[in-house]
């Protein structure tokens, strides 16, 4: 029998435009993800951190009806 996945969902939208913030990077013993904003209109409505092979680590969405933080390991949600 295979194993089922768990497919993340997105609270970005497909269509949303990308601005790249930071790219990834190492400075001695830190390592800094890439970093890329989201945007609807002129609204930024999340973040995303990805690892230097560009799969994604961490989504931040931003807009009043989604959760504040979402990780991609968890189903967590601040409130």
């Amino acid at each position: 029998m295979k194993a089922v996945k768990a497919r993340y969902v997105s609270d970005i939208p497909a269509g949303a435009s990308e601005r790249e913030l930071s790219g990834y990077r190492r400075s001695g013993h830190a390592i800094h993800l890439r970093t890329v904003e989201y945007r609807v209109g002129k609204e930024v409505i999340g973040k995303r951190l990805f690892e230097a092979d560009g799969s994604l680590f961490y989504e931040t969405p931003l807009r009043d009806d989604s959760p504040k933080d979402a990780c991609t390991s968890s189903t967590t949600r601040a409130h």
